[in-house]
Parts: C-alpha cells; sequence; structure tokens
C-alpha cells in the first residue's frame, strides 16, 4: 500500500521549394482562437482561415471585395503552399504556413506583370474581444525592394508596416480588437513599387482571447475548500461569470471562486465566461471539482493518519467509512478505500 499519496492540484525562412521552419512573434498570454501556422491547411475555409489575393479588379480594387482565393495548393513541399500558378506565365503570388510572396508590376523570371497582395484571411466565429499578434521579417534578402505589410479588421485599416529588403530581424506587432460573429481579418502583404524579387515575408498571426490563465482541476475533502481561479489581459473592464455544468451560479461572479464547504451537490465541471462590455465573451477551459473521500483529516494529503482514521472509523461501523455508499461498513469499503488510497485521488 502507498502511504505517499498526495492529492493532485492542479530563424525562419521562406520557402516555395523547402520547408519553412515557424515564428510565432511574442510570447503567448491568453487562450488561442486561431493560429496561422497550427492552423495552416490545404483546404480553403478550415478553422476559418483562406488563403487568396487582390489583384485590383473593379468594382473594389484593393479592398475586401476585391480577395479571390488562391486556386491552387502544391504539397510538394510539406506543408505545401497555396499558389495562383507560378513560373512563366504565371504569377509569384503565394502564401504557406509561415510566410507570404506578393506579385509586383515588375516581375521576374518570366511572371506577368500585375501587382497582386497576397492575403491571408480569417473569419470570426463569434463576438469577443480579441488580441490579434504576430511577427514580420524579411524572408528572402538581396534582390527585393521591400513590402507593405497591412492588416484589416472589418474593414478598417488596424495595423500597417513597411520595411526594406535585408531586414531579416523584422518586428513584433499586437493590438486589441472587438470582434462580432462573420468579422473579417485580412493579413495583407503587398509589393514594393519595383521588382518582386526576394519578397517572400515571414507574417505570422495568433488571435487570442483574453484569458491568460485558466481554472485548475481541484480534488477535496468532504466538507472542506477548493477554489478555481482565472485571469484576464488586455482591454477591459472585465466581467466574470462562474459555471457549473453549464449553468450559472448565483453571485459568482468574480476572477476567483471558492467552494467552501464542499459537498456532494459540489462535484461538477466548472468554467467561468468573462466578458467585456459590448465586445461579447470567451468561456475558459474546463476544471473539475472531485471529492477526495479518503483524505479523512483535511490537510490536502493521502498518507498513514488517514489510514488510521479509517481504520477506527471502520472498526466503529461509522457511516464516514461507508465509502461505497451501499448503507453497510463492511470488507468492499476496505477494499474501495485501500483502491483510492493508492491513487492517492
Amino acid at each position: 500500500m502507498n502511504n505517499a499519496g498526495r492529492m493532485v492540484r492542479r530563424g525562419c525562412g521562406w520557402g516555395i521549394a523547402a520547408a519553412v521552419v515557424a515564428c510565432a512573434g511574442g510570447e503567448a498570454s491568453g487562450q488561442v482562437i486561431a493560429d496561422s501556422m497550427a492552423d495552416f491547411s490545404s483546404t480553403q475555409g478550415f478553422r476559418g482561415w483562406s488563403y487568396g489575393f487582390c489583384d485590383g479588379d473593379p468594382p473594389t480594387p484593393f479592398q475586401a471585395g476585391d480577395f479571390e482565393l488562391l486556386p491552387n495548393f502544391d504539397a510538394t513541399f510539406p506543408p505545401g503552399v497555396w499558389i495562383r500558378a507560378l513560373g512563366v506565365g504565371g504569377y509569384w503570388t503565394a502564401i504557406n504556413r509561415t510566410a507570404a510572396h506578393p506579385n509586383a508590376v515588375q516581375s521576374v523570371g518570366g511572371r506577368l506583370p500585375q501587382e497582386n497582395w497576397a492575403v491571408r484571411r480569417w473569419v470570426s466565429p463569434g463576438q469577443m474581444p480579441v488580441r490579434i499578434r504576430g511577427h514580420i521579417a524579411d524572408a528572402g534578402p538581396g534582390g527585393g525592394d521591400g513590402v507593405m505589410v497591412k492588416i484589416i479588421v472589418d474593414g478598417a485599416l488596424r495595423y500597417q508596416h513597411s520595411f526594406a529588403d535585408g531586414d531579416t530581424t523584422g518586428v513584433d506587432y499586437s493590438f486589441d480588437a472587438c470582434l462580432n460573429a462573420g468579422d473579417i481579418v485580412d493579413f495583407i502583404l503587398a509589393p514594393g513599387p519595383a521588382t518582386d524579387q526576394s519578397d517572400g515575408t515571414i507574417f505570422t498571426a495568433v488571435i487570442e482571447g483574453p484569458i491568460t490563465e485558466q481554472p485548475e482541476s481541484e480534488f477535496a475533502c468532504a466538507g472542506g475548500a477548493a477554489s478555481f481561479h482565472v485571469a484576464a489581459g488586455g482591454a477591459g473592464p472585465f466581467r466574470y461569470q462562474w459555471r457549473r455544468d453549464g449553468v450559472d451560479l448565483d453571485g459568482a461572479t468574480t476572477p476567483t471562486l471558492v467552494v467552501d464547504p464542499v459537498g456532494p451537490g459540489d462535484v461538477g465541471v466548472y468554467t467561468c465566461v468573462v466578458s467585456v462590455f459590448a465586445c461579447g465573451s470567451v468561456e475558459s477551459d474546463p476544471a473539475t471539482l472531485s471529492i477526495c473521500a479518503v483524505d479523512y483529516n483535511c490537510d490536502g494529503f493521502v498518507d498513514f493518519a488517514d489510514y488510521l482514521e479509517f481504520l477506527s472509523l471502520y472498526d466503529g461501523q461509522d457511516p464516514r467509512a461507508d465509502l461505497n455508499q451501499d448503507g453497510f461498513v463492511d470488507f468492499a469499503d476496505y477494499l474501495e478505500f485501500v483502491n483510492q488510497f493508492n491513487g492517492g485521488c
């Protein structure tokens, strides 16, 4: 028998002909709702992401209405690349997992001389406050004339940065936004005024919710206490509403929820809905509250002291030793105690 068991609280590059190394840019701070690298797919629309271009067609040249899907996915070099048509007579408009490349009015390699913006598009699945962050840098120095990066949220320009060829260090970007269901976020790479040679550019995007700390599952002894906590960052103020098994708990509207004393009716799955006024809400990861019936002295450990306490209750036919709740204190309860004791709850 285990008498020491314890309760548990719980350098990047562009490459059409080469694999790329992922660069996120900055430290993760909140719950990830979308990630341009992790979500990259050969399927248009997968996890809300689409891969396309703007080429100046009327009636809305270089606007959201000008967006067209890139028609081809080349999986020759995993994880693949979305393209229009590469090679002589085609366009150098392409997007892969980490980077993008626009076509310019002075294209090289026999490609058609047409300005193409490379656009990685994400569509919001609901109303929510988010932080949008990522990293941009030159991935193909030597011969290009730089690019312009734009991020447009629901038709409004929220971020813009231009840099010259050779800036392989690049910059991290980050800003907060309030999204509605169906809002479009376009991550745009526009070419410089001249040749598109070596204009491949690392351009990553991570879209995060405001929750920076998730609640953790808890074990508690019967009659003891348990607590759950969430933390939020970004533009507030924030409102909190705790739920048990999907049902709002009355008065549970602070970042920390304390359950004291813990009884059988408190066992369940807890989540917290974090909302920003007029900007929607997100729900935390689930955390489970369980009762550790064999922590008899409620010290947070399952150890030899609890074994001695159980033997005393067992010998005295105390109902607290009826672990299988069949109305009898017998050898089946002893076996149940041994099982839970060895598992440490």
